[in-house]
C-alpha cells in the first residue's frame, strides 16, 4: 500500500482496523509488537520492542486534534508500563500546545504522515525520510 492509500484507509478505518494497520506498518519497519491489555496498561495500546528499547504506543482515534492533557496522560501511561519511550499517534493531529508539551517531556507525536514517513534503518531504529 502506498502513502496516499494508507492515509485514506486509516482515516476511515474502524478503531480495530486502524490498530491493525498501524501494527502492520510498524512490523514492516522491524518492530516486534505486543498488544497491551486493558486496565493494567493504563491506555497503552501496543508495546514495541527493538534495538533494546521498549516503546509504549498510545493511539488516539478521535474526531479532533489531541491536546496537551492527552500527551501528559500518554507519558504517565508509558511510565506505568516501564517503557523507555512514549509515542502518541493521533488520527487528527495535535494542537500546538500538545506539540509543545510533547517536546518538553519527550513524547513523540505521530500523525498518519509522520507514521508513514518512519523508515527502518535496522530493527527498532527509525529515522524520518527526508530528514
Amino acid at each position: 500500500m502506498d502513502r496516499i492509500a494508507f492515509k485514506a484507509h486509516l482515516s476511515i478505518a474502524t478503531p480495530a482496523k486502524a490498530k491493525q494497520m498501524v501494527a502492520q506498518l510498524l512490523r514492516e519497519k522491524g518492530y516486534q509488537i505486543r498488544r497491551a491489555g486493558r486496565g493494567k496498561d493504563r491506555g497503552v495500546d501496543m508495546i514495541l520492542s527493538g534495538a533494546g528499547k521498549r516503546i509504549a504506543l498510545v493511539l488516539k482515534l478521535h474526531s479532533k486534534r489531541v491536546g496537551a492533557g492527552e500527551v501528559q496522560k500518554a507519558f504517565g501511561a508509558a511510565e506505568e508500563v516501564g517503557a523507555d519511550e512514549c509515542w502518541l499517534f493521533s488520527s487528527k493531529g495535535f494542537t500546538d500546545e500538545a506539540e509543545e508539551a510533547a517536546d518538553k517531556i519527550g513524547v513523540r507525536c505521530l500523525d498518519s504522515e509522520r507514521l508513514w514517513r518512519l523508515r527502518s534503518v535496522s530493527p527498532g531504529v527509525l529515522v524520518m525520510r527526508g530528514a
